[in-house]
């Protein structure tokens, strides 16, 4: 008789986490497969298996990126080039990655707004994921363009390669720069914590250290956020 109690209160319990959501952090166990909406990654439900897709790869130097030269999907038994825009991310790995473009003039678009650029097609790797997630673009700028390579602030001599850092807000789904400003603006439902943010001297440098822990003080469940963007 204890044992069956125990077993009714272990698959309630169960059943009223899942009724409730998931919290999204790094410790979520992402599932890999193809993202087509935002809904879909924050439902951490692919909407469809890589097995679906022929995918051919392209070698790049980033850590965080990936770099796709075609994608054909199986339609009515044969295979078909993919539509990039209805791809707004995929996971591989257990490692979740937003699709993104950088079209002319300067313009970095992300998700469903990403274009297939020159044939091909780029996805950064979302490295904290949270109430507010991260992640970096790093890129090379189009050959023998200049003015658009100074556009981006490039430090390098050579004029082609960009390094952007970015921030999802997870309960709108908006892409902000990272800029000490915003971040402040993003974090203000907490207070105390933006209030102790304003008095540090070099905020900047402080950046990432209050992101991680305004996280940390305000988890969030898909649940909350999927009731927010509908």
């Amino acid at each position: 008789m204890k044992f069956l109690i125990s077993l009714t209160l272990i698959l309630s319990t169960t059943l009223t986490l899942l009724a409730q959501g998931i919290y999204i952090d790094n410790d979520t166990n992402y599932k890999d497969g193809v993202y087509a909406s935002y809904e879909d990654f924050i439902n951490n439900e692919p909407s469809l298996p890589f097995a679906a897709f022929d995918i051919k790869w392209i070698e790049t130097p980033y850590f965080n990126k990936l770099k796709i030269k075609s994608c054909k999907n199986y339609q009515d038994g044969k295979l078909k080039k993919t539509e990039m825009r209805n791809i707004w991310g995929f996971c591989l790995g257990g490692v979740p990655y937003i699709h993104y473009s950088i079209t002319m003039p300067y313009k970095i678009r992300f998700g469903n707004h990403a274009s297939d650029v020159s044939g091909k097609s780029s996805f950064s790797r979302i490295r904290i994921l949270g109430n507010i997630c991260h992640f970096n673009i790093e890129d090379h700028t189009p050959k023998g363009n200049s003015r658009f390579a100074n556009s981006l602030r490039n430090d390098d001599i050579h004029g082609k390669i960009i390094r952007v850092q970015k921030m999802i807000k997870l309960s709108t789904g908006k892409i902000y720069d990272y800029d000490e400003y915003i971040l402040s603006q993003l974090m203000k439902d907490d207070k105390q914590l933006v209030a102790a943010y304003k008095k540090e001297e070099n905020r900047e440098s402080k950046m990432f250290s209050y992101l991680k822990k305004y996280n940390e003080r305000n988890p969030i469940l898909n649940k909350t956020v999927l009731a927010t963007i509908k």
